[in-house]
């Protein structure tokens, strides 16, 4: 594999002005900082850098008097963040460590170490890569370039000993390997197989997380088979292989699942986790316990529970033939989906998905669809909206309560009922216009 030699000059120029400020400031010190990980990894594949992570000789409290605005979020363990021009920079001291009773933190920090040292610490060879910005110099101390031209993901040093240290690291394993399409090196595939269970002492939050980067990362569907070969899956997700119908076995299971997932187009984390934890036949509420263990924000959850109800109404419309588009209960349901923020999204997994959520559907083998029988519905539904607009698709009601409060109804819940059944049969298109719809609604209340 071509590597590039890594250069400031292929950074954004905000993030190449401001690590050539940072490292100048504290070269004005007495100090050395160099950009290093996954940025300068990235620029010696000759992929887009994000952000910037810098490291020093500077102790902390000297980061912190070098700059006017600075953060001491993780002071402890060397870390300051500088501001620049309103965004955040980490900058860490040259650091060793010793001990993690915990399974994430270091027991002992020493800091003033020098880069050589400071690799040491960090997990796989192609991480271990530091960049001058001031000079442009490359330090390669554990052999990470020849690691990225082979094409191979090495863990550093003894490798159980890595994972031992934080094991999150078994799943940045699996989406380094999968986002870089990179072999791992046999015997840090051994070791990370060996320390498998270990990922049981990490917080679900971390986990939770670092999953999220994974679905949304390229070849997500090998990091989740990687990790399946490793072992890592189930101590990880605790009784997530189960959740599924009785009409499947687990093994089964999660080959849908990551089948599903291949197909997936969408790079959206709540896409990623409405995949991953879909019922599969299993109830709503078994599938919502096993991702509520993990802690989603309360937005995401809310989110991925929207896609999976407009997977289940679209599954209500089966079978297409017995759809009636024009009138009745279907184009209700049509238009409830259609309208549904979650709509856009669930169309991408409707046709992943294929027939993974209800196998039995499956058509004779000459009538299969290549994305099975919910992609062939979502696509029909779009095709039912296409030269709809707006109005149509979530139509305003025809019948507002100060209609029927100003018609004699008496307000209270059988004023709210009865508002819902005559706008359920207005968009069922039973009722042919406001007129028709208030005169229903006043019969019903009489």
């Amino acid at each position: 594999m071509r590597i590039v030699q890594p250069h400031t000059r292929h950074l954004r120029r905000e993030l190449a002005a401001a690590s050539h400020a940072i490292a100048e400031r504290l070269a004005k010190a007495g100090h050395r900082t160099w950009i290093v990980g996954g940025a300068v990894r990235d620029l010696a594949l000759g992929r887009r850098v994000d952000e910037v992570d810098l490291c020093t000789s500077a102790l902390p409290d000297e980061i912190e008097s070098s700059f006017e605005h600075t953060i001491g979020v993780g002071k402890a363990f060397g870390t300051v963040v500088v501001v620049i021009e309103g965004e955040n920079y980490e900058v860490t001291t040259f650091r060793s460590e010793r001990g993690y009773s915990d399974g994430r933190h270091p027991d002992e920090v020493a800091f003033g170490a020098s880069p050589e040292e400071d690799a040491e610490r960090r997990d796989f060879t192609i991480n271990a890569l530091f960049l001058d910005p001031l000079t442009q110099e490359v330090l390669d101390p554990m052999g990470g370039l020849g690691d990225l031209s082979e094409r191979r993901l090495k863990a550093i040093g003894e490798p159980r000993e890595r994972f031992a240290e934080d094991s999150l690291r078994l799943l940045r394993l699996a989406r380094f390997a999968a986002r870089l399409d990179f072999q791992v090196d046999p015997a840090t595939y051994a070791a990370a197989q060996a320390e498998s269970a270990g990922i049981g002492r990490v917080s679900v939050e971390r986990i939770y997380r670092e999953l999220t980067r994974i679905l949304v990362a390229p070849r997500a569907h090998d990091a989740l088979r990687l990790l399946e070969e490793l072992g890592v899956l189930e101590p990880a997700l605790p009784g997530w292989a189960a959740l599924h119908g009785p009409h499947l076995e687990d093994e089964a299971a999660k080959a849908l699942r990551f089948e599903a997932l291949e197909w997936l187009e969408s790079s959206h984390e709540a896409s990623g986790i409405a995949l991953l934890f879909d019922p599969l036949g299993a109830s709503q509420a078994d599938a919502a316990a096993q991702l509520e263990r993990l802690r989603p924000s309360k937005a995401q959850f809310a989110e991925v529970r929207s896609l999976w109800s407009c997977l289940d109404a679209l599954e209500d419309l089966w079978p297409l033939e017995d759809s009636e588009v024009r009138r009745g209960p279907d184009r209700s349901i049509r238009l409830r989906i259609l309208a549904d923020p979650a709509w856009p999204r669930a169309r991408d997994l409707a046709a992943a998905f294929g027939d993974a959520r209800q196998p039995e559907r499956r058509g004779d083998e000459g009538e299969q669809q290549p994305d099975g029988h919910l992609g062939q519905m979502a696509r029909e539904l779009a095709e039912f909206a296409h030269g709809l607009g707006p109005d149509d698709i979530a139509p305003a009601p025809w019948v507002a309560a100060k209609d029927l409060i100003s018609a004699g109804v008496s307000p209270g819940p059988k004023l709210g009922q009865l508002l819902a059944e005559v706008f359920e049969l207005q968009l069922q298109g039973e009722l042919g216009s406001a007129e028709a719809a208030l005169a229903w609604a006043l019969e019903q209340a009489s």
